[in-house]
């Protein structure tokens, strides 16, 4: 089997594209949610490296995109990986999570919160999120250091102790203060302290570590930097995620990373393909603990997928059908397409 050529449909009512990966076998890999920004990247850089390629092969494929992309968005390698992922897996007739390992059918879901509420309004949609059936929540809205002790207490006497807490610190606070806010994290039990201190300051990240018991989480947007902030004791957790931290290959190394240092790895939102990505890679893997869904927890409300992911009674279901199992509508496929791109 020979991938034979870059396909990218845009669609009349939906802001995102679907990449098709096309085969001499008559197979086809997907991979939905396609910024109009990155399809022209996609198949000028993507071309030269999949286009006569086995899709078997998928290993030598990742570092080749790579290579290819490295003075560009990850994003141009993680959805080709991920079309490529769900082309191998369709192949052999397996739900991609089964075909990369198999580790659960159904994973619990956090909901992230929105960002831009005040105090009240953030513990609100707390409460709504736990009767909803979500197994915790992730707190993003960024608060003054007093706001936000009065904001945990609120949530946790609220939701009870059994609900998860997490702080998305959006990297924004200086060291001082993250370790105020750590130590108000212990007194809610909170689950982790997500990304107190700036990308790449480690220094800083392992002084908060240090000196609160909360969990700190450091983010991650590349493999190769995976083992760096466990070997300077900079964080307890790492955090990645689809397509900013590249694709399913990526991800994968980086929790394998994260299991070799017995630490978790959290995946950040709903990633890239609708959902459907994260939610495999959380099949297949156990040190990950939640799908960290948005709004009303349903990923995808495109009008050529038949089965968005969607959270039910505080779960995600893993997708049963083979490779990403997306049901695609290809008579509203064929309606929606405005324009078809194609490598030459």
């Amino acid at each position: 089997m020979k991938i034979t050529s870059i396909q990218i449909h845009q669609l009349r009512h939906h802001p995102t594209g679907l990449l098709r990966l096309m085969t001499d076998a008559g197979r086809e890999g997907l991979c939905p949610g396609i910024p109009p920004e990155a399809e022209k990247l996609i198949i000028d850089l993507g071309a030269p490296v999949v286009v006569g390629a086995d899709p078997v092969d998928r290993e030598r494929l990742w570092h080749a995109l790579a290579a290819a992309d490295r003075a560009h968005q990850t994003a141009v390698r993680a959805y080709l990986d991920i079309a490529l992922w769900d082309l191998v897996a369709s192949a052999v007739d397996l739900p991609l999570f089964r075909y990369i390992n198999g580790f659960r059918q159904s994973c619990p879901a956090c909901l992230r919160g929105s960002a831009d509420l005040g105090a009240d309004a953030v513990a609100q949609e707390a409460v709504q999120a736990q009767a909803d059936g979500f197994v915790g929540y992730t707190i993003t809205a960024h608060l003054a250091v007093d706001e936000q002790r009065a904001l945990l207490r609120q949530i946790r006497d609220a939701t009870g102790d059994d609900f998860n807490l997490r702080l998305d610190g959006n990297q924004g606070y200086t060291v001082a203060e993250a370790i105020r806010i750590g130590r108000m994290l212990e007194e809610v039990d909170a689950f982790c302290f997500d990304r107190p201190r700036p990308d790449g300051d480690l220094a800083g990240a392992k002084e908060v570590a240090d000196a609160i018991d909360t969990p700190v989480t450091v983010t991650v947007s590349a493999p190769i930097e995976a083992a760096q902030p466990f070997a300077v004791e900079a964080t307890d957790h790492l955090r990645t995620g689809t397509p900013w931290g590249g694709g399913i290959t990526d991800a994968l190394k980086t929790i394998r990373c994260a299991e070799a240092f017995v630490a978790l790895c959290h995946l950040h939102g709903v990633g890239a393909a609708d959902g459907f990505a994260h939610a495999h890679i959380l099949g297949a893997v156990k040190n990950t603990p939640f799908f960290e869904a948005v709004g009303n927890g349903v990923q995808c409300e495109s009008p050529i997928i038949r089965n968005p992911v969607r959270v039910d009674n505080g779960k995600v279901a893993m997708p049963s059908g083979p490779g990403l199992g997306i049901d695609l509508d290809r008579d509203a496929l064929e309606r929606e397409t405005t324009t078809v791109l194609e490598n030459s």
